[in-house]
């Protein structure tokens, strides 16, 4: 028999409700995931015509280096996964990626200013004075 209170467990703020209990476990199998889904992102953004390694920058500005115990982060240390990332870039063809011009940027820009509506504003301003029942 299973005794219920043996299995580590973690609470989850961020994303999870309130309460939400995680066994540890779970963890490794997140972190592969993690790992799993970075691969196939370099994959992706080769094929899309952007370069991979704007990940491996945007991971070392976002992800930052912790002494948090590795045990209850459910993302891969951060130096493994730009390593791993780094590898997966290394088995791609060499391409040259080439920036998006700033000219196509702004016109791009500019272009869904003009499709976007204007936002629907209140005749007058709110009040907060509580209406009485009629």
């Amino acid at each position: 028999m299973i005794n219920n209170a043996s299995i580590p467990l973690i609470f989850m703020g961020g994303g999870c409700p309130e309460g939400l209990a995680i066994p540890l476990g779970f963890m490794s199998s997140q972190r592969s995931a993690e790992l799993e889904a970075d691969s196939l992102a370099v994959r992706t953004m080769a094929r899309a015509g952007f370069d991979p390694t704007a990940l491996v920058q945007y991971l070392q500005r976002v992800q930052v280096r912790t002494d948090f115990s590795k045990v209850y982060s459910p993302l891969p240390d951060r130096d493994q996964r730009l390593a791993k990332i780094l590898s997966a870039i290394g088995t791609l063809p060499t391409v040259s990626y080439a920036p998006v011009a700033p000219a196509e940027f702004s016109a791009a820009q500019q272009e869904l200013r003009s499709r976007a509506e204007p936002p629907v504003r209140p005749q007058r301003p709110p009040t907060l004075v509580r209406k009485t029942p009629e």
